[in-house]
């Protein structure tokens, strides 16, 4: 065979070809569109650290009524100070004798004990803070941030 006519052999095929792949693509049908809802249950786990507080021997004061009350002795309130100073005090942590004389102070009222605050003049410049806590017909002097009590007063 000569190279002309292979050559006019393999353009009339691919031609052939061509339109073939036309008429292929213009055979059209309907697609058929289905539409089907399967629920997807998806469960997962995070795992994630929790902080349980549980209050084992925490002293609770014994009152029928509301209002604030006295300690009922120097042993309750011992007690009390060591739950403080172990459970409560490390939160606030920045030493100054304020913030723990205030935050004893509101703790205990919120838990029903008569706590207040007393400023002390130690100099013509400095003040110290500290709690009062009256046992009986006693004044105590609480200072947290020295660690320290004292006998303040008497009531009477």
């Amino acid at each position: 065979m000569h190279w002309s006519m292979r050559i006019s052999l393999t353009i009339a095929l691919m031609w052939l070809a061509f339109l073939g792949g036309i008429s292929y693509g213009r055979q059209t049908t309907k697609p058929e569109i289905q539409i089907q809802y399967v629920p997807e249950y998806i469960e997962k786990y995070i795992e994630t650290t929790v902080t349980v507080t549980q209050y084992i021997d925490r002293p609770v004061p014994i009152h029928n009524e509301p209002g604030l009350f006295e300690f009922r002795d120097f042993e309750e309130f011992e007690y009390y100070l060591a739950w403080f100073r172990t459970e409560k005090m490390i939160q606030y942590g920045k030493d100054q004798c304020e913030d723990y004389a205030y935050q004893f102070m509101l703790q205990a009222i919120a838990d029903g004990y008569l706590v207040s605050t007393e400023l002390i003049d130690i100099s013509k410049t400095e003040q110290h803070m500290a709690n009062t806590v009256p046992i009986g017909n006693n004044v105590y002097l609480v200072d947290l941030a020295m660690g320290s009590i004292k006998l303040y007063g008497l009531k009477d």
